[in-house]
């Protein structure tokens, strides 16, 4: 499921530093 994607990416991003791309990943991925 969507949800479950994204939850499991949403924890992968949370455990190392947030790099100036991470805005433009998280809209792309609520886009699609």
């Amino acid at each position: 499921r969507i949800t479950e994607k994204v939850a499991g990416e949403l924890a992968e991003w949370s455990s190392r530093p947030l790099d100036p791309l991470y805005p433009v990943i998280f809209v792309d991925a609520i886009r699609k």
